[in-house]
């Protein structure tokens, strides 16, 4: 049966992106983020209009296995891990322990949540893997007593929680790169104009696609080949550079259509079952988690993508609550290990979900509204009471961008948006509020949230 949510509001044209994301505790989901594209014209006498966003419940998607299965093998899951230094091995605790050792920070971090042994391997940096072993075996190489070379970061308890839901052993190719822009990961990278260091020295996408193709042909004659599919966490640095308008990639469109390009190679080329986003967080982060919820192009983009493309899923929006404590204590850039524990986990849960194939099913809890600074606005819970916040939005500044989201990952909800219940042209598919289209006399627009 489905169920409506209607956001309604007075006057208005709340351009949004609802998304597939939540709270950290809980399971992932497909329910997608959906940016509004409809609207209706205000009238000139000044009475309130309803703005309406439907979300209806659905069910997730079923896995089916579309390669040739033997009896005979044992089943894996075969991942690229993609994107910038945050998903690079050498990350959480390896980086930690260096500092710890060296007395610069003087507690000592969390380690690593490590898979039983024979149940998850990895490749080393940027390289292949053509057979398991204890020498690539995560229960031995991501072992917090390996200090100085663990590697540690998001796979390990990842693929902890995977191999738990889904008895597979899990496989990583790690091929994620530090510093690295959305087009150095775009199949045409040559293509794109930017300042960053790296302008168009890396052919990333390519290299993926290579080791990708080594592992699976190697791997594929000893093992079932049971899910395939890439994760991915990058956009500081395109925030970073995209503030230079010569740059291809300098706001929310044009990264979205350069992910998009490397998302449908990835997955023609290389036939994978999915792609998963762990969102990134604002590069203005800093002392708060507001700092990290900031609305910014990449974020937008990647939230729009959820929404929209087929198979590629919003895994974890861990990133985007961090304060300074949840990052390393060393150099505040990068996640301490404990983030990355908690966003392994609550990247195989939603994945689980997205797939129809966990055990225990995400319940829907309500949504979040955000304003482009990251504060929270708003929070309503399931039945569409306010909970938190106020149910007013004010012209002007930070409510000029929404950002509005599912409480909980793992819901299979989708929304669709008319105010009035018409369809209109009144705010743009990122986010963006056209005040300019609702008469100077409004100052406000009321939110009410109800369910059906």
């Amino acid at each position: 049966m489905k169920k409506f949510l209607n956001i309604l509001m007075s006057a208005v044209l709340l351009t949004t992106m609802l998304a597939a994301c939540g709270n950290p505790e809980q399971a992932g989901s497909n329910a997608q983020s959906v940016a509004g594209d409809l609207s209706a014209s205000v009238d000139t006498d000044g009475d309130a209009k309803v703005f309406n966003i439907n979300v209806h419940s659905g069910n997730n998607k079923k896995f089916t296995l579309n390669r040739n299965f033997s009896a005979n093998k044992e089943s894996i899951s075969l991942i690229l891990v993609v994107g910038q230094s945050n998903f690079m091995v050498g990350q959480g605790h390896n980086s930690e322990m260096k500092y710890y050792n060296s007395g610069e920070i003087t507690e000592k971090p969390e380690d690593t949540i490590v898979p039983e042994k024979g149940k998850a391997y990895t490749s080393g940096y940027q390289q292949s893997i053509t057979q398991l072993s204890d020498a690539n075996d995560m229960y031995y190489v991501s072992s917090p007593k390996n200090e100085g070379g663990s590697r540690s970061g998001v796979t390990p308890p990842f693929a902890k929680r995977w191999n738990e839901i889904t008895g597979t052993k899990v496989v990583f190719i790690q091929v994620a790169q530090g510093a690295t822009c959305m087009h150095e990961w775009t199949p045409n990278f040559q293509n794109y104009t930017c300042t960053c260091p790296h302008g168009q020295q890396y052919a990333l996408y390519s290299l993926a696609k290579s080791l990708y193709k080594e592992s699976y042909e190697a791997l594929s004659k000893d093992y079932n080949i049971m899910y395939t599919g890439y994760i991915w966490n990058q956009g500081e640095n395109d925030e970073k550079y995209g503030k230079n308008q010569s740059n291809t990639i300098h706001d929310a469109e044009a990264y979205y259509n350069a992910y998009l390009d490397m998302h449908n190679g990835f997955m023609r080329e290389l036939e994978l079952d999915f792609g998963g986003i762990s969102v990134v967080r604002s590069a203005y982060s800093g002392s708060t988690a507001q700092n990290s919820m900031v609305l910014t192009f990449p974020r937008i983009a990647q939230y729009k993508l959820c929404s929209e493309v087929p198979n590629l899923y919003m895994l974890s929006t861990i990133g985007e609550t961090c304060d300074v404590s949840m990052m390393n204590q060393g150099e505040t850039i990068h996640y301490a290990q404990s983030t990355f524990n908690k966003m392994g986990v609550q990247m195989a849960d939603s994945l689980a979900n997205h797939l129809g194939i966990a055990k225990n099913k995400a319940k829907y809890s309500g949504v979040k509204v955000y304003g482009a600074d990251g504060a929270l606005l708003a929070a309503f819970d399931a039945e569409g009471k306010l909970k938190e916040g106020s149910d007013i939005l004010t012209r002007g500044g930070a409510m000029g961008k929404l950002l509005i989201k599912f409480d909980t990952l793992g819901t299979a909800y989708t929304i669709d948006t008319a105010v009035d219940g018409k369809k209109s042209e009144l705010m743009d598919g990122y986010g963006n509020l056209d005040w300019s289209k609702i008469p100077n006399t409004k100052k406000e627009l009321k939110m009410v949230v109800t369910l059906d």
